[in-house]
């Protein structure tokens, strides 16, 4: 249902923007034309430069099933033993929050504080003083590589995966990469992203303006 839906939504729009492969060949596969462009959150890439340094491991872990909260909050406690760092959990919604309570609660990770993220500015605050990540929601994947920090990806979905593979972050197979946390993100590879996303919607906007 959800699926067509989706579809049938998409064949009315005169313009299609999506952020991976994998929604691509959706298009694709419905006679769809479109294209790919990073998603729009690379327009903060700005605020949150020049991080990396810090002495924090940022976690974030949400509902999910078979397991794999708790997999990725045994996966956080490896990467604490290894790097010695102070472990924060981040919450990107209430969801976030409550899972994340509910594996502390059961001594599954110690995190030192559960931060509810409810803006940009607390946002920068908190990776700006950041080391190292592992999480499971797109976008704080998404907001550790434009700051400059190595991310664990976990791949609850295939979207996950496909940013995390096209941006060369590591991923979660099981067990940790030896070489993780490694290095962050080359900034050479944000700014191309943002250059690309910009020249995408600047022409997809031209083109609906003029009626194309």
């Amino acid at each position: 249902m959800a699926i067509s839906l989706a579809r049938d939504a998409l064949s009315i729009c005169k313009a299609r923007v999506v952020r991976d492969r994998g929604s691509m060949e959706y298009l694709e596969k419905w006679g769809l034309k479109g294209e790919i462009a990073p998603d729009p959150v690379l327009a903060m890439a700005p605020g949150f430069q020049g991080m990396g340094d810090g002495d924090l491991l940022l976690v974030n872990i949400r509902p999910w099933h078979g397991g794999l909260p708790d997999t990725t909050a045994l996966a956080a406690v490896s990467v604490q033993e290894r790097c010695g760092l102070e472990m924060i959990a981040v919450a990107l919604s209430d969801e976030d929050e409550s899972i994340m309570s509910d594996l502390r609660s059961r001594g599954v990770f110690s995190p030192s504080s559960i931060v509810r993220i409810g803006g940009i500015e607390e946002a920068r605050s908190l990776w700006s003083r950041a080391k190292a990540a592992v999480g499971m929601r797109f976008h704080f994947c998404l907001i550790s590589a434009l700051a400059g920090i190595p991310c664990l990806a976990v791949p609850y979905d295939p979207k996950v995966r496909f940013f995390a593979e096209d941006w060369g972050l590591p991923v979660w197979e099981g067990k940790l990469p030896s070489s993780f946390p490694g290095i962050g993100l080359n900034r050479s590879r944000i700014e191309e992203a943002s250059e690309r996303l910009q020249e995408v919607f600047s022409r997809v906007l031209e083109s609906l303006l003029a009626g194309e």
